[in-house]
């Protein structure tokens, strides 16, 4: 934590990286500098995103890939923890990506309402 210029404590966002590319370590640099964030660590492969933010109080997990098959090799720590922010940010392509997953409660009044509330495709 850190003071604002009016005397208020700021939190720190806590974030992971999940890459092994030139791009990561560009990133890592770039979040390290920045004192509004912490890199908990950097990490090469899901599998070790998903024992390294096992019981971690982290904000976002960045993911740093050219991979199709991430997405769904990510569905484990989405099932760990649903409301964790994952950036997709993939280096053959010019955005980054948000990936989250929510738990509603399991009655067709959430599942109409959750259904309602997405934004019109076309």
């Amino acid at each position: 934590m850190r003071s604002s210029e009016n005397g208020e404590m700021l939190h720190k966002r806590r974030v992971y990286i999940l890459g092994n590319s030139l791009l990561t370590t560009g990133i890592l640099s770039v979040l390290e500098e920045d004192q509004q964030f912490i890199v908990l660590g950097c990490v090469a492969t899901v599998e070790e995103a998903q024992l390294a933010l096992h019981n971690q109080v982290t904000d976002a997990l960045i993911v740093i890939d050219t991979d199709d098959q991430t997405a769904v090799r990510l569905y484990p720590i989405l099932a760990q923890d649903p409301d964790l922010p994952i950036l997709r940010a993939d280096i053959s392509e010019n955005h980054i990506r948000l990936v989250t997953s929510r738990n509603i409660e399991a009655d067709p009044e959430n599942l109409v309402a959750a259904l309602a509330a997405l934004p019109r495709r076309a």
